[in-house]
C-alpha cells in the first residue's frame, strides 16, 4: 500500500512538529529557571550582606540574621571564596572598612600552593585544612560525608571555635576555594551555636549559588552532612561539646560576643524620593546627585529600620545626610552617611530662527519613523515598531536559551 502525501500536508506536519518541539524547549527552560530560583535565594541587604570585591565573587558578612530576640553582629565574621585574585583596593577594603585582621584558610596545602592568598599587611593568616590533604572530590556526597567524619575536619572546626573564643580587636574572615562547601559547613556550625534558625542557615548556605550563578549547593547536601553528624556523634549539640570542646558555658559566651541585643539596620533609605543603598550608606561610600543640595533637609529623608522599636534620627550638614539608628538597648548605634552632590544643569534648548524651540534632530527622525501624518493642523501617529518587537522577542528567546545553556560546568574539585 502506497500513501501519497501532498506537499501542503508535509508543510503542515513539519510546522506541527516544530511547534511541539518549541513547546518542549520552552517547558524545559521554564523548569530549569524555576529550579534555579529555589536554589538561588535573593541576596539580602540586611542579612548575610554581600561584600563586593574586584577579585572575589562570593564574599559576604555573616551578620544580620535573627537569633531569638537578638541578631548576629555585622563586621565581625566574614566568609569568602579564595583571596588569590584580590586587588590592592580589595585588601584595603577588607582591612580598613571591615577591620579584618585574621584570615582562616580552609583549603588543602596543595590548593594553597597553587593559588596562595594575596598577603594583606597587618592581617594574620591561619591554615585549617578540612580535607586532610585530599583536594579532588569527583562526587559531592562523599565530600560532605568527609566533612562530618574526617579527623582533619573535626580538628579544623575545633580550632575555628578556639579562635572565635579568644579573638579580639577585629573581624575574622574564613574561606575555601569557591566559598561554598567547607566555608558553608563552617558557617552552618557557627549559626547553630549562635541560635540562628535552620531555615536562615540554609538560606545563607544557598546564597553561594546566587553569588556564583550556579546551582551546586543543594539542601540535600547540607542535610546529608547534618544526618552524618547525627549518626556519628548523636546530634549537633553532642558534637559541639564532646568532639569540638565547646561547652554550654562557652556557647553562651560566644552568643554574648557575636550577637547584638538590638537590630540597628535599615531596610530602606531614600532622599528626596531617590533610593539609596543602605549598605553603601553604612560604609560611608554612598553619594547622591540632586538638583540643589542646600534644599535637602531632614524632612526630605525617609529611613525605615528593621526593628520598629529602634530610634532613627537624621541630620543634614555640610552636604552630607547622616542617619543614626539606636537600638533598643540604647547603646548599639549604627550611622549611615550619604554625600550630596549637585547635578549638572542641562544645556539650554536650541531655538529656531523665529524664536521658538527647535525640534532636536533625533526627535525629527523619530517623528519620521513613527509615521506622523499632518492634516488640517492635527496629527496622527502610526507606530511602525511591530517588526522590531518581533525581532526583540526572537532575540530574547535566543538569549534565554543561551543563558540556560551557559551555566558554569562544575569541576571535580574540593570547593
Amino acid at each position: 500500500m502506497v500513501m501519497i502525501v501532498h506537499k501542503e500536508t508535509k508543510r503542515t506536519m513539519a510546522a506541527a512538529v516544530a511547534f511541539v518541539l518549541a513547546l518542549s524547549i520552552a517547558a524545559q527552560l521554564t523548569s530549569g529557571m524555576a529550579h534555579a530560583d529555589t536554589l538561588q535565594p535573593p541576596v539580602s541587604t540586611t542579612e548575610g550582606m554581600r561584600i563586593t570585591l574586584e577579585g572575589t565573587s562570593n564574599t559576604s558578612d555573616l551578620g544580620g540574621y535573627a537569633a531569638g530576640s537578638k541578631r548576629v553582629r555585622s563586621d565581625m565574621l566574614l566568609r569568602s571564596d579564595s583571596l588569590d585574585r584580590i586587588t590592592a583596593s580589595d585588601a584595603r577594603k577588607l582591612r580598613d572598612e571591615y577591620h579584618v585582621n585574621l584570615i582562616i584558610d580552609l583549603r588543602t596545602p596543595s590548593q594553597i600552593a597553587a593559588k596562595p592568598d594575596v598577603s594583606i599587611p597587618g592581617v594574620r593568616n591561619v591554615n585549617l585544612d578540612v580535607f586532610g590533604g585530599v583536594s579532588d572530590w569527583p562526587q559531592d556526597g562523599p565530600m560532605y560525608d568527609a566533612m562530618a567524619r574526617y579527623d582533619s575536619a573535626v580538628t579544623a572546626y575545633k580550632n575555628v571555635f578556639d579562635i572565635m573564643k579568644s579573638h579580639t580587636g577585629g573581624a575574622i574572615l574564613f574561606h575555601c576555594s569557591h566559598g561554598m562547601d567547607r566555608t558553608g559547613v563552617v558557617a552552618a556550625l557557627i549559626y547553630h551555636v549562635l541560635a540562628v534558625s535552620d531555615s536562615d542557615a540554609m538560606t545563607n548556605y544557598l546564597q553561594s549559588n546566587t553569588l556564583l550563578n550556579v546551582t551546586w549547593a543543594t539542601p540535600d547536601l547540607l542535610n546529608r552532612w547534618h544526618a552524618d553528624i547525627d549518626a556519628e556523634y548523636g546530634g549537633m549539640d553532642s558534637f559541639l561539646v564532646t568532639k569540638l570542646g565547646v561547652t554550654a558555658a562557652e556557647q553562651t559566651a560566644l552568643r554574648d560576643k557575636y550577637l547584638t541585643p538590638s537590630d540597628v539596620s535599615l531596610t530602606s533609605l531614600s532622599i528626596g524620593g531617590n533610593p539609596v543603598d543602605p549598605d553603601r550608606a553604612r560604609s560611608g561610600k554612598a553619594s547622591l546627585q540632586v538638583a540643589d543640595p542646600t534644599a535637602i533637609g531632614a524632612n526630605s529623608v525617609s529611613a525605615i529600620a528593621s526593628d520598629p522599636l529602634a530610634v532613627v534620627s537624621t541630620q543634614v550638614r555640610n552636604g552630607k545626610v547622616c542617619v543614626t539608628v539606636t537600638g533598643q538597648d540604647t547603646t548599639t548605634v549604627q550611622t549611615y552617611t550619604v554625600t550630596l552632590t549637585a547635578a549638572a544643569r542641562p544645556a539650554p534648548a536650541p531655538t529656531s530662527g523665529d524664536g521658538h524651540h527647535a525640534l532636536p534632530s533625533n526627535e525629527q527622525s523619530h517623528a519620521a519613523s513613527t509615521g506622523t501624518l499632518a492634516d488640517t493642523g492635527s496629527a496622527e501617529t502610526i507606530p511602525l515598531t511591530t517588526g522590531i518587537l518581533l525581532l526583540l522577542g526572537g532575540s530574547g528567546m535566543a538569549l534565554l536559551i543561551k543563558n540556560h545553556r551557559g551555566t558554569s560546568t562544575r569541576q571535580g574539585i574540593g570547593r
